[in-house]
């Protein structure tokens, strides 16, 4: 098989070719594939580390998906008792303290002047919005403070935004109620990007938390995803099969609603994730 490249197009693919290129590679033994899609990857601070991406490059990744699990690296205050400063350990970024990107489009113009070797695809993190405006507290929004966390994720959307993410499981994003997260996701919904969600629980209470992200995007009319859609302790394996007749369900209802998964038997995250939030 042959594959001729001019520029940044492919312009031949054949068994056969009489043409000669100014670099050939001999590919036999490989396989020749598009580039894959990281699709959860907390890499939103890389590309002003890391510019090469030799860690992503180097398995054939090349678009990857940033702001996940309801942390992206803006808006953001770079206060250090931030949940998204210090996941993100966006210290490292020390240009961003003398003009930190308080808004997703800030956010924007910095990867605009920054040469990165793979797309990204960022999305607007939920708890950046509450950590914002309330910060890290147990808090119902009122109008007023719902209108200032609408307009936060409109200026995400319009600066480029593809979405929302939501961290259920972990502070300050698991004090919304379906209420809040569904008023967010109809402006998501206006500008046709996704909500996704790591869910509330993916143990014990895995079933009410694949109803409550389900609830979501029937109140708000947006596409929903759910992350590494799992569970977890052996008194729960069963409850897999309700969760995908819930999810094909709602799917032949007409709701948008898809689910992703990673290939291990074992996973990790923070102790956040089951300390109190006082902790």
């Amino acid at each position: 098989m042959y594959v001729g490249i001019n520029g940044k197009k492919i312009q031949y693919i054949g068994k056969e070719t009489r043409h000669t290129g100014k670099k050939e590679i001999d590919g036999t033994g490989f396989v020749l594939t598009p580039g894959f899609f990281d699709a959860h990857a907390h890499l939103d601070e890389v590309p002003f580390l890391e510019p090469n991406f030799t860690f992503q490059i180097n398995q054939g990744i090349t678009s990857i998906v940033t702001g996940i699990c309801g942390v992206s690296a803006a808006p953001t205050r770079m206060d250090k008792n931030s949940n998204h400063y210090s996941y993100l350990l966006l210290d490292r970024v020390t240009e961003w303290f003398k003009d930190p990107p308080t808004t997703f489009k800030h956010y924007y113009d910095y990867l605009d002047k920054t040469k990165f070797a793979v797309n990204t695809i960022p999305m607007l993190g939920h708890s950046n919005v509450r950590d914002l405006l309330v910060g890290n507290v147990n808090v119902t929004f009122n109008e007023t403070m719902m209108q200032k966390a609408r307009d936060m994720v409109e200026e995400a959307m319009q600066a480029g935004a593809f979405g929302l993410t939501a961290g259920l499981m972990y502070y300050p994003s698991g004090y919304a109620d379906v209420h809040e997260m569904a008023e967010l996701c109809k402006v998501v919904n206006k500008y046709g990007g996704i909500f996704m969600n790591h869910m509330r629980s993916e143990s014990d209470y895995f079933i009410e938390a694949v109803e409550e992200t389900l609830e979501i995007g029937r109140q708000s009319g947006c596409p929903v995803q759910i992350r590494h859609m799992k569970t977890c302790g052996e008194r729960n394996l069963n409850k897999s099969y309700k969760a995908i007749r819930m999810i094909d369900e709602a799917r032949a209802k007409g709701q948008d609603v898809t689910v992703d998964q990673y290939p291990y038997l074992m996973a990790n995250t923070d102790l956040t994730a089951i300390l109190p939030p006082w902790a």
